[in-house]
């Protein structure tokens, strides 16, 4: 697992993002009043808890690529956040694909941090897997995502 944590930070009108801003981290457009920037990408960091590092950690890097929106927020300040872990493999590739030979069981996971990108191509390559339509992904894409991998 790969831990992150994210900031919720007080909105600031002057300063509000209108879209999702991602780069080195990212910066959602505020609601319910909150601004929340993120994420620490913490390899080998089972700590469950929010610390104060990583909260910086997320303030400068958005301060590299919005540094006026940065600068609004006291980096002293004690400040909500929370943590989640990211679940990955070995070889830093998603699984997709049947884990019974009778297809009665599937998987998709490992998606790391790249899991709203790969998800709904995941979910679509699987679905045509289950039901016998042809692939979405290349055949050497489909042999290097599937489960048996690991056998």
């Amino acid at each position: 697992s790969i831990r992150g944590q994210i900031s919720f930070m007080p909105a600031v009108p002057e300063e509000i993002p209108r879209a999702v801003i991602c780069g080195g981290g990212y910066t959602l457009p505020p609601l319910g009043g909150t601004q929340i920037v993120g994420a620490t990408f913490d390899r080998d960091d089972p700590e469950p808890e929010p610390r104060q590092s990583s909260h910086l950690q997320n303030l400068d890097r958005l301060g590299e690529w919005l540094p006026a929106l940065a600068r609004c927020w006291d980096k002293n300040s004690d400040y909500e956040a929370a943590v989640g872990f990211r679940a990955t493999l070995p070889d830093h590739l998603p699984l997709a694909g049947p884990i019974a030979p009778d297809h009665s069981l599937s998987v998709i996971t490992g998606l790391g941090s790249k899991g709203l990108a790969y998800a709904p191509l995941l979910a679509d390559h699987l679905a045509r897997q289950l039901n016998s339509e042809a692939p979405l992904l290349e055949p050497d894409l489909v042999r290097r995502l599937s489960p048996e991998r690991f056998l």
